[in-house]
């Protein structure tokens, strides 16, 4: 995920070629209706529509909604699949795993906290392409659900999705506390709390309008001060205390759909932010290389 809008036709290219890896890595083609077939159709139809009617008829489609989360869901996985394969991770039970998750369901109104396979485990292999891309040695887990090692330290990472401000304290907690076992049982971990906040940031606009005056680094630094105004606090309260001790930092991602409206043109734009803890020694040479492992997403 570099700093630059991804267009539609970038996002179109890599979700084609990673199912289709996919589908070749297990043998097996993705049924009609599944999540991962519905999200290629849409975003092929944003392609289309943009290429041939323009940004304007776009926006004014009935169903824009639903075609933007599956933009923004269908580059997150098309990148993930393309750095899973161009990394030479040919595990065979990964590919079933991914193929697994995207069979369904197929409209995000569907979508569940327990029925949100797809886009946790997409959200958890992207930090980890990410790491392993910045040359880290890393693996896929269960909890800690990405593990790191710096200088054969240990960098334990939970991640959450955040589909509801309601629920961010709740959600924090359980990382906590999953994170707060495995540094009693291995004192050397260093632990981080991941936290997709992509249904929160696009929960009151389909998309950002971005301008030659305003751009998409200007809308990343707007939505950041947003986050931690609105919700920072909850996932404070879920850190007080004695119990964070070895929990060093936060990451906040999100993905958003965005659209230059002098240029005439849609795409999609990401954020990964590390954040220190209070506790944290940023000096620490552990934590600072794990945040420019990050940095090529910011």
């Amino acid at each position: 995920m570099s700093g630059r809008i991804r267009t539609f036709a970038e996002i179109e290219t890599d979700l084609r070629e990673g199912l289709a890896w996919i589908e070749e890595r297990v043998g097996k083609a993705f049924r009609s209706k599944s999540r991962a077939k519905s999200y290629l159709r849409d975003v092929r139809q944003v392609e289309r529509q943009l290429r041939i009617y323009g940004a304007r008829s776009l926006i004014l489609n009935k169903s824009l909604e639903i075609l933007l989360n599956s933009v923004r869901e269908g580059d997150l996985i098309g990148q993930v699949i393309i750095s899973i394969r161009d990394l030479g991770l040919t595990d065979g039970g990964l590919a079933t795993k991914i193929f697994d998750a995207l069979q369904g369901p197929e409209h995000a109104k569907d979508e569940t906290a327990t029925s949100n396979s797809a886009r946790s485990l997409f959200f958890e292999l992207r930090l980890l392409t990410l790491c392993l891309a910045a040359g880290l040695r890393a693996e896929s887990c269960v909890h800690p659900d990405v593990k790191v090692w710096i200088d054969d330290k240990p960098v334990h990472v939970e991640c959450k999705r955040i589909f509801a401000a309601s629920n961010i304290k709740n959600l924090v907690t359980s990382a906590r506390n999953q994170l707060r076992k495995q540094i009693e049982s291995e004192p050397s971990v260093t632990g981080v709390i991941a936290l997709d906040l992509s249904r929160l940031v696009t929960s009151n606009r389909l998309y950002v309008d971005l301008t030659a005056s305003h751009t998409w680094e200007d809308a990343r630094h707007d939505m950041n001060d947003l986050v931690r105004r609105r919700h920072e606090g909850d996932v404070m309260k879920a850190l007080k205390g004695k119990s964070i001790q070895g929990i060093k930092g936060l990451i906040y991602f999100y993905d958003h759909a965005v659209f230059n409206f002098e240029r005439g043109s849609f795409g999609s734009g990401h954020s990964v932010e590390f954040v220190p803890l209070d506790s944290a020694d940023i000096s620490d040479p552990v934590l600072r290389t794990f945040h420019r492992a990050l940095s090529p997403a910011s």
